[in-house]
C-alpha cells in the first residue's frame, strides 16, 4: 500500500509542473489534486508550491494531520526515504529534456560548493548508481544519529 501511495504521489508531482498555475487554472489543478486525494490508494493530503518569477502560489487539498485533523501546511514534512530517488530522477531527466542539464555534466560543474572528491562524478553516474560515492547510511555518524535522534533532519 505504501508503495502505491508513493507511486501515485510521484506521478502527481511529475504532472503538476506542466499544469497552468494561476487564476481560473487553480480550480483545474485543485480538482486534479482532489481526485488524487479521494482515490482509495491516494495520499491523505497534498501541498503544491508553484513558483513563477517572483510569484509563489501554494495550493493544498486534504488533510495534513489525522489527529487532530487539519489541512496540510506548506511547512509540513514527511520522510520519503528511497522514494526520493524517483523524484530526483524525474527532475534531473526533465532538466536534461529542457537542455538545462546534461547527463555528462559533473557535480563540480553543477554544484562546485560540494566536496572536491565528488567533482568528477556525472549526472549519468548518479542516476544509474555507478558514481562510486559512499553510502552515507554506512557511516558511524549516521548510525549514531539514527539511534540517538531518529527524528532529526
Amino acid at each position: 500500500m505504501t508503495f502505491r501511495v508513493a507511486t501515485l504521489l510521484a506521478a502527481a508531482l511529475v504532472v503538476v509542473p506542466a499544469a497552468p498555475a494561476y487564476g481560473a487554472n487553480d480550480t483545474r489543478l485543485k480538482r486534479q489534486m482532489s481526485a488524487l486525494v479521494n482515490n482509495d490508494e491516494g495520499p491523505l493530503g497534498i501541498v503544491v508550491t508553484i513558483r513563477r518569477g517572483s510569484r509563489t502560489k501554494i495550493l493544498t487539498v486534504g488533510a495534513g494531520s489525522v489527529n487532530p485533523r487539519r489541512a496540510p501546511r506548506y511547512r509540513d514534512h514527511m520522510r520519503i526515504a528511497s522514494v526520493a530517488k524517483a523524484f530526483s530522477g524525474a527532475v534531473a531527466l526533465r532538466l536534461v529534456g529542457e537542455r538545462k542539464l546534461s547527463l555528462g555534466d559533473t557535480i563540480g560543474k553543477v554544484r562546485p560548493d560540494l566536496p572536491a572528491a565528488w567533482k568528477n562524478v556525472t549526472v549519468r553516474q548518479l542516476l544509474n548508481h555507478t558514481s562510486g560515492l559512499p553510502d552515507y547510511t554506512e557511516s558511524a555518524g549516521f548510525a549514531n544519529q539514527f539511534q540517538t535522534d531518529p527524528g532529526r533532519v
